[in-house]
């Protein structure tokens, strides 16, 4: 069978699923510039200033809370070096601060864990493991607050 020869100004006008096609539209609009845009609404614009104001609380909540793990880990690693010299009962008055200070911070992990002796030195496992469940907690706590603030994909 014999096809006939199409004219070279004549195109085909089917094309496949698989065939590129070329655009029927430009997109060559300019985004319109904020001037020209309406202006948001009394309610849209408070939901967008609270949303604001709770963004910055929930921050700085996080920023205390990264504060407060710090004095903590500070009060807590000072009372392990001074246990770890002996220092429980010295007259200093920066002991007794340092003891008074810390002691509600390690109170509920008092003889949970064995002091251990080495060489000469005094190392109290519930010390550590007091650092390591508040770091642990107050981690957990400053990932929570992130995720509130952060906005979905």
């Amino acid at each position: 069978m014999r096809q006939k020869k199409q004219p070279e100004n004549q195109q085909h006008t089917a094309s496949f699923y698989s065939m590129h096609t070329q655009p029927v539209t430009f997109s060559n609009t300019a985004p319109l510039p904020p001037l020209h845009l309406p202006a948001e609404s009394r309610w849209r614009s408070f939901g967008h200033s609270c949303k604001q104001f709770g963004v910055a609380l929930v921050r700085k909540i996080n920023q205390m809370l990264g504060l407060a793990l710090l004095v903590t880990f500070l009060l807590l690693g000072g009372r392990f070096v001074l246990t770890g010299f002996h220092l429980q009962r010295h007259p200093s008055l920066f002991v007794q601060w340092m003891y008074l200070c810390s002691d509600p911070l390690a109170l509920p992990f008092q003889n949970v864990l064995p002091h251990t002796r080495y060489q000469g030195f005094l190392i109290d496992g519930s010390l550590i493991l007091a650092i390591v469940v508040y770091c642990i907690l107050a981690l957990i706590l400053r990932r929570f607050l992130t995720l509130l603030i952060t906005e979905p994909r």
